[in-house]
């Protein structure tokens, strides 16, 4: 009988990247059996001279999944001129290369819809990015009513340049309390939350979404709702 760990795992590479307003991670991702130690990076062709923080992986068990092999590599932010970033690392296992056409632009999140009038719950919000290649990470529209969340929409559809999520019709989903009676008016907050991703292009298996920076969004305009 063959255990897991007698059991070849594939070996997919993975490039992982992680900006915050210090630093860019990049992480390597190997099968569990491999040895990522004598890995090298560089971004926009500057040699990251310090060696990887190196996670070993780990094989299957009779409980347990294999876990990869990691390194991780660290470059300050203020040394990514960009806004275009080109990430390559290197192992005994091959070259892989990551590309993100607009890391390191500032991101502007515009609501586009017109909230001057009473919403009914008919309308869909629409908002956009100043980066079009961006995509959403998570998002949340919730009405709120009295420090409540009273309502939630979502999730939004990329519409062309913009994306678009739909109120609840008639907001029929109300939690706070009895739903107010047709013909009512109702001040509120309008709360929408949005996570944005830049897309990369990889030459390993797979390659992570990147949050740029300026990524989370967070407007809450006031509205009156009309039941």
């Amino acid at each position: 009988m063959t255990s897991p760990t007698d059991t070849p795992q594939p070996d997919q590479p993975q490039l992982w990247l992680e900006l915050d307003a210090s630093e860019l991670a990049i992480t390597l991702v190997r099968g569990f059996d491999h040895d990522v130690a004598g890995a090298t990076a560089s971004v926009n062709n500057i040699a990251i001279g310090a060696p990887p923080e190196v996670t070993p992986g780990r094989p299957a068990t009779l409980d347990e999944d294999p876990t990869p092999a990691l390194a991780t590599f660290r470059i300050a932010a203020s040394l990514l001129t960009g806004p275009a970033v080109h990430v390559q690392v290197r192992d005994e296992g091959g070259t892989f290369t990551a590309d993100v056409a607009d890391l390191t632009t500032p991101r502007t999140v515009t609501v586009l819809t017109a909230l001057d009038q009473p919403l009914t719950g008919s309308e869909s919000i629409a908002v956009a990015s100043n980066v079009a290649s961006d995509t959403l990470i998570a998002d949340r529209i919730g009405i709120v009513v009295g420090g409540q969340t009273c309502s939630i929409s979502g999730p939004f559809v990329h519409q062309g340049d913009a994306w678009t999520a739909a109120l609840v019709p008639g907001f029929t989903d109300w939690s706070c309390g009895e739903r107010p009676a047709p013909g009512t008016t109702l001040d509120a907050t309008l709360d929408l939350v949005i996570d944005l991703g830049a897309q990369a292009t990889c030459s390993a298996a797979a390659c992570t979404i990147v949050r740029p920076l300026g990524a989370h969004f967070r407007a809450q305009p006031a509205v009156t709702l009309h039941f």
